[in-house]
């Protein structure tokens, strides 16, 4: 069964997180709910000065790794394991740690860009915008 995939967007502090984390709890958590964060899918800074990183524009849909995240929720689709990426915000770095994630029966995504990209918004079978 292909897994129905939700994804709450909004600005800063619109309540993404509140109601996620309160539908994941009522979808019945991490038995039944893959919960993605693009947060998670800021590209790696690495190769930059700690200065550079400083300027980035974070709110822009080029700060992130959407490709990757399509790549995920796709693979999730279809029963195969990824490995989520974990990022460093005080080092604007993704770190050597990944957590792998097995397919549910939903995928909830949240994230203040996540219907910018149309790839993206076109694998949600729900969408709220908060």
């Amino acid at each position: 069964m292909i897994p129905i995939t939700i994804g709450i967007a909004g600005g800063t502090g619109a309540g993404k997180t509140t109601l996620a984390r309160k539908l994941f709890e009522a979808l019945g958590g991490e038995e039944n709910v893959n919960y993605l964060i693009h947060d998670s899918y800021y590209k790696c800074l690495k190769h930059k000065s700690i200065e550079e990183r400083a300027k980035t524009n974070f709110d822009h849909p080029e700060a992130l790794d959407t490709d990757l995240l399509i790549e995920h929720v796709r693979c999730l689709k279809q029963g195969v394991t990824c490995d989520v990426p974990t990022y460093d915000f005080t080092t604007h770095s993704r770190t050597d740690e990944t957590k792998p994630m097995v397919t549910r029966k939903i995928i909830l995504i949240e994230g203040i860009l996540l219907f910018c990209h149309p790839v993206l918004a076109k694998e949600m079978d729900v969408k709220v915008f908060v």
